[in-house]
């Protein structure tokens, strides 16, 4: 890029056409537009690598029950309902796999996060597995404004 910007203006719009002079500018650094720093979230989440693999299933429940109580409070303090949970594992071996539920109507509350991710954890708890990391996260985000003026919308 730094060997590009060396060219004339006149290079800029024989290669990018109409566009050239602003793609040069962008080249050189230069961008008038507004920092837009709010931007609509689609998922909140949390995980942990812990300092042991471990295959003890009641240390990895502890865990899903902490990291999932982490992001069903944050759901609830962001006004947020969520239709999709899932889990993320990380064996010792480094292989990585995730299982996620989506639900018909969104859940709202740290525990019903935390019942869906101990569902779909426990499934891979088996014997002879150390796991490495656990994750939780939700998505399909709403806005608990935007659920309840659809319910009060009145039948057509």
């Amino acid at each position: 890029i730094g060997q590009m910007t060396d060219r004339p203006e006149a290079w800029w719009i024989d290669t990018f056409g109409k566009l050239g002079p602003q793609i040069r500018k962008l080249a050189l650094g230069r961008d008038d537009r507004a920092v837009v720093i709010n931007r609509e979230r689609k998922s909140i989440s949390a995980e942990t690598t812990l300092n042991r693999d471990t295959l003890d299933s009641d240390v990895l429940d502890d865990l899903v029950d902490r990291l999932s109580q982490r992001v069903g409070e944050h759901l609830r303090s962001s006004h947020l309902k969520a239709k999709t949970v899932k889990v993320k594992l990380r064996l010792a071996s480094f292989t990585t796999f995730t299982r996620q539920i989506t639900f018909s109507e969104p859940i709202t509350s740290p525990a019903e996060v935390a019942r869906a991710a101990r569902a779909l954890a426990r499934t891979e708890f088996q014997p002879g597995r150390l796991f490495r990391l656990v994750g939780i996260s939700v998505s399909g985000l709403q806005r608990e404004e935007q659920e309840n003026f659809q319910q009060r919308l009145p039948d057509l």
